[in-house]
């Protein structure tokens, strides 16, 4: 008796499928359950989402205003852009907050009494230099007070908490003097009613820009950003504790720049950073969306990078209840040029990692043309996306502003995908069968022979 001089074949039979329906990261199996498109004019962007008492949300971003003659301010030129719509994506109204002032609003949350606080920037006629914006709106999108901050020249929020004690943090970049590019991180602390408690500034003689803020457990905030400092961590008066760099240069023809769009604490105390990673060797420079977790005291535990297409960034990250990460943003292919910076169809790119930044679930939103995801959360068992989609328009040229019919975009995804998701293989995991069967018939036909 010879229990294992027939098996050799259908050993490998069973280790071959098992491999072949254990490998590689699922995919594409994302159920949308509603998506909309919405612009009141012919460019209008979503930069950020919250959820609303109601189960609902309200889509904040910004509008451009087309070329009017006669029209009092320089044109175009951005109107502030509200969208409110319900759980299931059915819109109740759209709004611009319509003045003489430029508006855009890059950030909106929901405070401890109800209402919405929003930053952005806003600008007055006739010269119309920036300045950041903070206003509290309520639920029907009646605008409460607005408030204003900034020097003689360029100043804009990016993003804004609410602060346990009162009041909101702002953060996004000053201008200093007419001499570009030197530009600040912007630090803003106000009380309840957007009062100015004080104002900070960080940065070298160069470009500094502020990108997200964060209060933390311990108290001060954490800040992500770009230029000298991509992340800084300051006590509730805005002093610096510690500060980190995530520029890696080693010589003219290499090196690393990492760029942190938006940052969250994780239950352990550390922070997770999604943004751009920018190689470079030699020739050969690469754009991917990255993750890096960062302990409390800025040094830097794991970064991972995602290349998508091949060209790919991250715009919003948060945590699930298990500890999983998930990310959003675009991704794209690189022109034949090979060059990062000019890019074929854009889609949106949702990322689904574990702990340690290991990719589970990878989905694309494929609707032609440049997709962007900004702003990202999660409500009802679906990851909630904001951002928007732009389409080209027939019969225009290269160059022609009008070239793009540009729509704020929001859709609600199922977190966990079809039943089943998809295994993405070198082989696909729908031929693992087809394969397996042959193996199998094989190993069948040599025991009768045996």
């Amino acid at each position: 008796m010879q229990p294992y001089s027939r098996s050799p074949i259908r050993l490998i039979a069973i280790l071959f499928l098992i491999l072949i329906t254990t490998t590689g990261i699922a995919s594409a199996g994302q159920v949308i359950h509603w998506e909309i498109l919405s612009g009141k004019y012919d460019d209008t962007r979503a930069f950020d989402i919250v959820q609303t008492d109601d189960g609902g949300y309200i889509i904040v971003g910004a509008t451009i205003h087309p070329r009017v003659e006669g029209y009092q301010v320089p044109s175009p030129f951005y109107q502030a852009y509200i969208i409110r719509v319900t759980s299931t994506g059915e819109i109740l109204f759209e709004k611009t907050i319509d003045d003489e002032r430029t508006r855009a609003i890059n950030a909106i949350i929901r405070t401890q009494d109800g209402t919405y606080a929003m930053a952005g920037s806003v600008s007055d006629p006739p010269d119309h230099d920036s300045d950041a914006y903070l206003a509290r709106m309520d639920g029907d999108g009646t605008i409460l007070w607005e408030r204003t901050f900034g020097k003689e020249y360029y100043d804009s929020a990016s993003d804004l908490v609410e602060v346990e004690s009162g009041g909101f943090a702002i953060i996004g970049v000053t201008t200093n003097t007419n001499d570009y590019p030197h530009r600040d991180i912007y630090l803003i602390r106000t009380d309840d009613s957007g009062e100015l408690l004080f104002e900070k500034n960080y940065g070298d003689r160069y470009t500094d820009v502020g990108h997200c803020i964060k209060t933390t457990r311990y108290g001060g905030f954490v800040i992500a950003g770009d230029g000298a400092f991509s992340l800084i961590r300051t006590d509730e008066e805005g002093r610096v504790l510690w500060t980190r760099s995530l520029r890696e240069p080693s010589d003219a023809d290499s090196g690393i720049v990492t760029t942190p769009n938006a940052i969250l604490e994780t239950s352990d105390g550390d922070f997770i950073a999604a943004g751009t990673i920018l190689s470079k060797d030699g020739e050969r420079v690469t754009l991917h969306a990255s993750l890096t977790k960062i302990d409390q005291s800025g040094e830097i535990l794991w970064a991972k990078e995602y290349p998508g297409d091949g060209v790919s960034s991250f715009s919003s990250v948060l945590l699930l209840e298990n500890g999983e990460i998930t990310a959003v943003g675009e991704t794209s292919r690189p022109e034949t040029t090979g060059n990062p910076l000019f890019t074929e169809e854009q889609s949106i790119f949702l990322i689904r990692a574990d702990r340690f930044g290991d990719p589970i679930i990878k989905t694309n939103i494929r609707r032609g043309g440049y997709s962007t995801g900004n702003a990202l959360l999660v409500a009802d068992d679906a990851f909630i996306i904001a951002g928007s989609i732009s389409e080209e328009r027939e019969g225009y040229k290269d160059g022609d502003p009008e070239r793009y019919l540009t729509r704020a975009y929001a859709s609600s995804l199922s977190i966990e995908g079809d039943e089943k998701p998809v295994k993405e293989l070198s082989v696909p995991l729908l031929y693992a069968p087809v394969l397996a069967v042959p193996f199998f018939i094989f190993s069948r036909w040599r025991m009768k022979r045996r």
